[in-house]
């Protein structure tokens, strides 16, 4: 772990640590929106573990400003990825109840300001729906008479994995094949 010196220590003695409340989850959300790039980002010659790190006391230093409990990094950095997990989730049973059919009202699950922040603005929607149109491209690899491969593309299938999609959808699908097997004829 990153914040080893930081990190409680876990004997016998240790008690559980209080549950998180409200206005730290919201304080932790908007730090973690904020920092999108540097806490969603994978570490490179621009981004280092330490510039990580830093973020993440940052992250910690404003939840705990609010004066509920002491936060470690490593425990804002848990919860942010335990509660997108949760946020996902939601969402999905969400998406997966507006597809049902029969009678009766969908049991939706209503999000807060704060949950519908970090849904909209922090997880991509392929996640949460799936890819709902694509077009798989594979292809046969050649070399010309200098050498230079040449990719030959062959259409393999129509839309990708996904939910089911509506038949205004599958049109689309449909178009878009076609325009790449125009292009490469």
């Amino acid at each position: 772990m990153e914040f080893e010196s930081e990190r409680p220590l876990a004997s016998a003695e240790a008690k559980r640590r209080p549950n998180w409340r409200r206005e730290e989850i919201e304080v932790l959300a908007e730090a973690c929106l904020e920092r999108q790039d540097v806490v969603r980002g994978r570490l490179s010659n621009n981004l280092t573990v330490n510039q990580k790190n830093d973020n993440w006391r940052e992250i910690a230093d404003s939840v705990n400003a609010i004066g509920m409990m002491d936060r470690h990094p490593a425990e804002c950095k848990i919860k942010w990825t335990n509660y997108t997990s949760e946020l996902r989730k939601k969402e999905r049973h969400n998406a997966t109840e507006a597809r049902r059919t029969g009678g009766g009202q969908p049991s939706v699950i209503q999000f807060s300001d704060i949950e519908s922040q970090v849904i909209e603005g922090y997880i991509p929607p392929e996640i949460i729906y799936g890819v709902t149109e694509g077009v798989e491209i594979t292809g046969t690899s050649t070399a010309d008479a200098s050498g230079v491969a040449i990719l030959e593309p062959v259409i393999v299938a129509g839309p990708g994995p996904g939910p089911r999609q509506a038949s205004p959808l599958r049109k689309r699908a449909r178009k878009s094949t076609e325009k790449i097997e125009d292009m490469m004829n």
